[in-house]
């Protein structure tokens, strides 16, 4: 007996041998229609979204490390500042191929933290003043110190007295009123000339002369001011950075009473000499206070920020 739902496995073979097929197809349609996830599951894919099975350390299924990226290549630095033998060096160097210093006298050069000595000997002041510009050219060089003996001195002040005044016999200090005074060697300019640049030229003149060991410049230029103390500060300034040959550097000028102050920095020693006499040049300026301060990194070449247009 049969009982009502249960079918007997081998009571209908021809049957089940007809369904086979019809089954097969039905789930062959069933896989086709599912979607990609679907059947990845199905065949033992897991989904995106299944966590990542952990790995044993060293196993063949861990990720290979990522290489770090290259360190990016050092900016190119700006030349370094001279070393006190860089600057000793290349001073001598000035000093030799100067015609005007060589022969003239024996100098030894000296630096210590930018600041160069020059010791020795020497035929006269002007040969010191020329070896003190020279070595003020040289980058790096703070300041010059000079502590050298003149080899003319001793000459009798009336022999100096008479070279000043044949020196200064020239039609270039015609018009102007100049006493000389001679006192150990040490010479005193007074009175009046018409320009500033005859001012100096009197005073290279007794620079010049052998026995000389001192110049004292009180000449007094009788060229009107050209201004008030704002016109003469703005024309100060115009001959600094605008003139036939500016100084690099950066300058704040103050006129007051005629008297100015220049404050600021520039790269060379030279430069700050250059700068108070071309402040003196000006007409109407009494005095200058020189407070300039030697930056020699002002004349090394800037470097630009990587990014910056």
């Amino acid at each position: 007996m049969i009982l009502p739902g249960f079918v007997k496995r081998h009571s209908c073979p021809a049957r089940r041998r007809a369904m086979g097929p019809l089954f097969a197809s039905i789930l062959a349609g069933l896989l086709a229609a599912a979607p990609p996830a679907a059947r990845g599951q199905e065949e033992g894919t897991p989904p995106p979204d299944a966590p990542a099975a952990a790995t044993a350390p060293g196993s063949a299924s861990d990720p290979e490390p990522i290489a770090p990226d290259p360190e990016p290549a050092p900016s190119s630095r700006p030349a370094l500042l001279p070393t006190d033998e860089e600057i000793r060096a290349r001073v001598e160097e000035a000093l030799s191929r100067d015609s005007g210093i060589a022969g003239h006298g024996t100098l030894q050069v000296e630096c210590k933290d930018g600041i160069v000595s020059l010791t020795g000997s020497a035929e006269t002041l002007s040969v010191l003043r020329q070896a003190e510009r020279r070595a003020g050219d040289v980058l790096g060089v703070l300041d010059v110190v000079t502590g050298c003996n003149l080899s003319t001195a001793g000459i009798p002040d009336p022999r100096i007295l008479l070279e000043i005044q044949r020196s200064m016999d020239l039609p270039a200090f015609r018009g102007d009123s100049i006493s000389v005074a001679v006192i150990d060697g040490h010479v005193h300019l007074r009175g009046t000339t018409a320009t500033y640049a005859r001012k100096l030229l009197a005073e290279r003149s007794a620079l010049e002369v052998p026995g000389v060991v001192a110049v004292r410049n009180n000449l007094r230029v009788t060229a009107p001011p050209e201004g008030d103390d704002g016109a003469l500060a703005w024309r100060i300034r115009l001959l600094l950075t605008g003139g036939l040959t500016p100084i690099p550097g950066r300058f704040d000028v103050a006129v007051k009473n005629r008297d100015a102050v220049l404050d600021g920095e520039v790269p060379l020693y030279s430069h700050r000499i250059q700068a108070e006499r071309l402040a003196l040049s000006v007409g109407g300026i009494l005095t200058v206070q020189n407070r300039l301060k030697v930056n020699p990194s002002l004349a090394l070449p800037q470097t630009t920020p990587e990014g910056t247009p």
